[in-house]
């Protein structure tokens, strides 16, 4: 009856304790899924309406292209919106130890703020309390003030027999005023001098004296905050997937200068941030985003519909997707308005 119950509850969403890794243990074919909630903080960018990107030009692995874009040429990418996101640093010193350095998960990416959900409190509450953690440092000062909305929800492919659920909710400047309020400089003075603190524990030794917790308080998650257009996100997220070790693109001098420094040769996938981002820049306007029901993609599904489109192809069939890009209009308009009819996002996504 054991085994019964830990396999009837591994679809759910939960935290790993430690009596669940046990029984997943006792239970080789199981697979768990963990919940996570993110924030896609949204403002209006200084440039406007869509842009055609060709598939082919899209800085991605190339079995994944073919994989993830098959059934098009080009993607409209609206260029409205501005996306806050904040780099990671690339070791965990709070995990490490004098004798072992212990590498950040998604080392110094720009990284949506977000994290696990914990027990007991809802995705929502989960989007919020990470952002105030990682980007704000405390509490808002009007919670009641913060209207986010679930619109995506992106599940990763299987590792370790573990599979994330990964939520994002999008936070409009139009819908939150506080986020236009949001001091980037200032956050980002903050966190060089907790970063600079951390440097001096760990030269003069004195930093693994401390806890954990003491560790945890010294540091910062994101080391450094940036508004970045919403196209130029997405393109960074696809360069984390490169053709080889050889043609690692980094997003900046200090991830280079630290793989270099610690012997990373590749980035961490951002595959369920790119799918989040090309979820928002595919909407038309801000009302889509806003009355939109949540979409949902997974990379199994991606897979399965690959498989399908190879065997139409196969058999000899047209792909009905294909022909309904195919047969669209093209051009841009006055003010670089596309002409083209915008597919519903969920058919690109």
């Amino acid at each position: 009856s054991h085994t019964r119950s830990v396999v009837a509850v591994v679809e759910e969403e939960y935290q790993f304790s430690l009596p669940f890794r046990r029984s997943m243990e006792a239970v080789p074919s199981a697979i768990g899924t963990i919940a996570a909630a993110t924030v896609v903080c949204l403002r209006r960018s200084a440039s406007r309406g869509f842009r055609r990107v060709a598939v082919v030009d899209l800085p991605l692995f190339g079995k994944l292209k073919e994989k993830f874009f098959h059934d098009r040429e080009e993607l409209l990418i609206n260029q409205s919106w501005d996306v806050l996101m904040g780099q990671r640093p690339v070791v965990n010193f709070p995990k490490s130890s004098k004798d072992k350095v212990k590498i950040m998960n998604y080392p110094g990416e720009f990284v949506l703020p977000g994290g696990r959900k914990d027990e007991g409190e809802t995705l929502k509450e989960c989007a919020l309390r990470e952002f105030e953690e990682e980007v704000i440092g405390g509490s808002l000062d009007d919670r009641k003030s913060v209207n986010l909305k679930h619109f995506f929800t992106f599940t990763t492919k299987v590792v370790r027999k573990r599979r994330h659920k990964i939520h994002s909710f999008v936070a409009l400047e139009t819908e939150n005023p506080w986020v236009g309020k949001i001091d980037v400089k200032k956050l980002n003075e903050r966190s060089e001098r907790c970063l600079e603190t951390e440097r001096r524990l760990l030269e003069n030794g004195s930093y693994w004296d401390l806890s954990y917790d003491e560790r945890q308080a010294v540091g910062c998650e994101l080391r450094r905050l940036s508004w970045i257009p919403l196209e130029d996100a997405i393109l960074m997220t696809m360069a984390s997937i490169p053709e080889s070790d050889q043609s690692l693109v980094p997003v900046n001098d200090f991830q280079r200068n630290e793989f270099l420094k610690y012997g990373i040769k590749k980035r961490d996938p951002m595959m369920a941030t790119m799918f989040a981002l090309l979820h928002v820049a595919m909407c038309k306007d801000e009302n889509e985003i806003l009355n939109n029901s949540p979409g949902e993609s997974s990379h199994t599904d991606k897979m399965e519909r690959f498989e399908k489109f190879k065997q139409s192809r196969t058999q000899g069939r047209s792909d009905p997707a294909s022909e309904s890009r195919l047969s669209r209009k093209s051009g841009v308009g006055e003010e670089g308005k596309t002409e083209s009819t915008i597919p519903p996002v969920s058919s690109m996504l």
